[in-house]
């Protein structure tokens, strides 16, 4: 069962705290005169701010107009970095890799430095303003236009953490142009992507968090593209009479412990979600947050929301990984929220510790005996199991190889009701089901999640009036070997299983027409019929479609063959053929479409997995 390991909040006095509005990543030298600064800075009830230019630029000291009441004065910087590898990843001549400094004005470089860990290590050890040292974070850093890689970040945030000084990266800075088309990307979940995966690797060693600013450049701007008090932090603190001191320790613990709410909206007539308060009972094993202004929270865990609501069971919850954090929406403007900082565990049921991501990188606290950090991209797997010396945290551990996907090698799409969904909630309807190979997700109209679906698995049922997923697979040649586990529900009216999504790339798998056959075609080929169609009961199919040496299996054996000629499947759909209208009412399990012919042994090796995995008889 989870532990919570790690509240960020634990110290926070909810009854008695004063909520601060902080921003930081503001440019003077761009925004006015230090007196409009002043001005719009209090307007905008801000508490606190850091105020600083980019590296090559003079730092706005000494600071002569004083605010009426707000507290926002602090030397922070703008400091620019440039590595060996800086051509290969910047992407124009000014955005390079920005570091945003507090608590420290010791490191203004003139030129370009070499590392973003050489103003890590000097800002973190700077004590002149905080006793724990200066605070860094990275600017852009979980932009969708960074080119910065994720192995590269891994790496940042497994080597420095928040107590160095290193508190992490910042988002919803800019939009983020896509550089295929040049068109403007919005989605901020997508934006949080590459820190959820961070997250899942790290946690719950090293948790960097994400900040909200506005990288200011105007005072009047209302875009979303640079604009002022569109993102801040929001920093709940209890003796506000401290606050006196120009530079508040109170606020650096704050940070430093990830005590803090992010906050972003696109239009300034609509404000984030507010956060009274957050509770932990530890007895129960529940979260809640008290909050206002939102329209739902989603738990959000190894980058998937895993609940939503205002109150999180971490103790049943089987989706949780090491760490979770809510997310506060407001639904009539998407990109208006509240990011709270995560909570982490041990012993979730979805702790990643011993696996890894998609990237093959290793988690964070690896250390080689030298006690230097490595990735498995560094690592000779053929290698591997001579090293006996690897040290992970307290004590040495055998690293394995990932394990390689058991499917064929020239897999088009794999779809499985079970791990796609896991225990989802009955009746629950989907858009989306997972390719869990190439990344084809179907997606379309919504069929419905069956807990107890084909012999009391997890299934998806298609009611056969008008449910259909659909992707786009790219142009595949025969032959073609598709695998389906289903189970018919309708009747006869009832058709078309699988269908190639275009209407010149007919691949059909139909089941449950008038006459009682199974059927597979192309559109210029003759239909192939089996004769297994019966309702209530699972059937695994497979369908060759390879011209004249096309054939159907049913649940272990060959029960048709014919000529199917050449045809091109550039999609699939599930459910229905879309214009065509014959829908299918039935139970679909699994699905794995293949871009060969398989071998007798290869099929009957799959079939035997899907008579396992489904408890049906061959």
């Amino acid at each position: 069962m989870a532990e919570l390991i790690n509240n960020p909040y634990a110290t926070v006095d909810w009854g008695a705290a004063s909520q601060l509005k902080v921003m930081s990543h503001l440019h003077p030298s761009k925004l006015g005169s230090q007196q409009d600064i002043v001005d719009a800075v209090e307007d905008a009830g801000v508490d606190f701010a850091w105020m600083g230019d980019r590296g090559d630029d003079q730092p706005p000291w000494p600071w002569d107009a004083e605010p009426s009441g707000t507290l926002f004065q602090d030397a922070g910087t703008e400091t620019r970095t440039q590595t060996d590898e800086y051509e290969d990843y910047h992407w124009d001549e000014d955005n390079d890799d920005h570091m945003i400094t507090m608590y420290s004005d010791k490191y203004v470089p003139d030129d370009f430095v070499k590392e973003q860990d050489d103003v890590i290590e000097t800002v973190g050890a700077d004590t002149e303003y905080h006793e724990d040292g200066g605070l860094v974070y990275l600017a852009h850093t979980w932009d969708a236009d960074n080119p910065r890689d994720y192995d590269y970040y891994l790496r940042i945030f497994s080597e420095w953490s928040p107590s160095d000084g290193l508190l992490g990266g910042s988002t919803y800075t800019r939009r983020c142009p896509n550089p295929e088309d040049d068109s403007i990307q919005w989605d901020h979940r997508e934006r949080e992507g590459m820190w959820d995966d961070i997250l899942t690797e790290l946690a719950p060693e090293y948790v960097p968090y994400l900040l909200t600013e506005d990288d200011a450049e105007t005072l009047s701007g209302d875009s979303w593209d640079g604009g002022f008090d569109l993102r801040w932090l929001t920093i709940p603190v209890t003796d506000v009479g401290s606050l006196s001191e120009e530079r508040p320790p109170e606020i650096n613990d704050a940070l430093r412990s990830g005590a803090f709410i992010s906050n972003y909206r696109t239009d300034k007539s609509i404000d984030p979600p507010t956060v009274n308060a957050i509770y932990v009972d530890e007895d129960s094993k529940e979260i809640t947050v008290d909050a206002s202004g939102y329209d739902y929270i989603d738990w959000v865990s190894n980058g998937e929301v895993i609940h939503t609501g205002s109150t999180f069971d971490y103790g049943s919850n089987s989706d949780l990984g090491a760490y979770v954090r809510p997310r506060l929406v407001r639904q009539e403007n998407p990109e208006s929220g509240s990011l709270i900082q995560p909570f982490t565990f041990e012993g979730a049921p979805r702790d990643l510790e011993s696996e890894f991501s998609r990237y093959g990188v290793a988690r964070t606290g690896l250390q080689s005996p030298s006690d230097g950090r490595i990735t498995l991209s560094d690592v000779d797997w053929n290698e591997l199991e001579h090293q006996e010396n690897i040290l992970v945290d307290d004590g040495p551990i055998t690293l394995e190889p990932p394990e390689e996907t058991d499917v064929p090698e020239s897999t088009i799409a794999h779809y499985d009701a079970q791990s796609a969904f896991g225990e989802g909630d009955d009746g629950t309807s989907i858009s989306t089901w997972t390719d869990e190979y190439n990344g084809f997700d179907l997606t379309g109209d919504s069929p419905t999640l069956r807990a107890d679906g084909i012999n009391g698995y997890q299934s998806v049922e298609f009611d056969g009036s008008g449910d259909v997923l659909n992707t786009d697979t790219g142009a595949n040649d025969q032959p073609i070997t598709v695998f389906a586990v289903v189970e018919l529900l309708g009747g006869e009216s009832d058709h078309q299983i699988f269908w190639g999504d275009n209407s010149s790339d007919e691949f059909w798998m139909a089941q449950g027409a008038s006459d009682g056959w199974n059927s597979i075609s192309t559109s210029e080929g003759d239909r192939i019929d089996g004769n297994f169609s019966t309702q209530g009961e699972a059937i695994i199919m497979v369908a060759v479609f390879d011209g004249s040496n096309s054939f159907i299996r049913e649940n272990g054996e060959e029960t048709a063959s014919g000529n199917l000629d050449s045809d091109v499947l550039e999609g699939l759909s599930i459910g229905d053929v879309g214009s065509r209208d014959n829908n299918w009412h039935g139970l679909a399990g699994e699905f794995l479409v293949v871009g060969d012919r398989l071998d007798t042994d290869q099929i009957q090796e799959w079939e035997e997995k899907l008579s396992e995995n489904w408890d049906i008889s061959i």
